[in-house]
């Protein structure tokens, strides 16, 4: 299920409490689902239009051969607290065209969702 499928219009919408549920119910998603054992553990402690921060601690099941992070569950988690942060603020998702992350050093356990452009 997407982000504010729900038959609202924009207007009746508050679009950061909406983007708070969808985020939050991915992190009780079975764990055979992607989210599910990515996010668990996942908890919002900031939110607002365009704005999203998150903690979260790095669970073994998710890092690499190393003990890292593994870049995958990374990527996942960076397109779904992106995609609340885009929601809160324009109250519809808009697709990641250009996804590019550079791993410069090891991951830190914390992920900060915010809109480049309004």
């Amino acid at each position: 299920m997407g982000i504010g499928d729900e038959k609202k219009t924009e207007k009746t919408m508050d679009t950061v409490a909406v983007s708070n549920e969808w985020l939050e119910g991915l992190t009780r998603a079975p764990h055979g689902q992607l989210e599910g054992l990515t996010m668990d553990g996942l908890k919002i402690v900031e939110s607002s239009k365009g704005f999203i921060r998150c903690h979260f601690t790095v669970p073994d099941r998710i890092t690499d051969g190393d003990g890292n992070w593994h870049v995958g569950a990374m990527a996942t988690m960076i397109d779904d607290v992106g995609a609340a942060a885009i929601f809160s603020l324009v109250g519809h998702v808009k697709a990641s065209l250009d996804f590019t992350i550079s791993f410069l050093s090891t991951a830190k356990s914390e992920v900060n969702g915010k809109t480049a452009k309004q």
